[in-house]
């Protein structure tokens, strides 16, 4: 009886951890997009002291044409037939190959007053905006808006 008591206390235990580590997570998502919704949107003459920018990619496992008729099966409407055909393929082929999605994030770092600020900006921007370069930077708490250069 006490065995049984305490695992029901450690199962608890455990539940009520991993429930304030959730709430901690999109409790501080929901306080960063309220912050930034509420930000007023600033207007401040800048200049562009450097572009930077990251390569990610996402490797997947590869398919056969039959795994992907099946996934896309998922898509239609019978979504439980094709669930299971799908992890029956996926289960007895042999994987062909990794597929590499691949992105790039853009990032330039401004001079404000003295203070560098760094935002990530779209590709557009990035590539139309050189170092040096003055202008007027536009963001909402940490989102950049834009930046039109040759105005203060």
């Amino acid at each position: 009886m006490l065995e049984a008591w305490l695992i029901m206390v450690f199962i608890i235990t455990i539940i009520a951890a991993a429930a304030l580590v959730a709430i901690f997570v999109f409790g501080y998502d929901i306080f960063w997009l309220v912050r930034n919704w509420l930000s007023p949107t600033v207007r401040v003459p800048a200049k562009v002291l450097r572009k930077t920018h990251k390569q990610w990619d996402v490797s997947i496992v590869g398919e056969t044409p039959e795994m992907q008729a099946a996934r896309l099966g998922l898509l239609g409407r019978d979504r439980e037939s094709a669930a299971k055909a799908l992890n029956k393929l996926a289960a007895t082929q042999d994987v062909p190959e990794l597929i590499l999605y691949q992105g790039t994030d853009c990032y330039i770092t401004f001079d404000v007053n003295g203070a560098e600020m760094e935002f990530i900006v779209p590709m557009p921007t990035y590539i139309d905006t050189e170092e040096g370069t003055e202008g007027l930077l536009v963001y909402k708490g940490e989102r950049f808006k834009r930046f039109i250069a040759g105005v203060k």
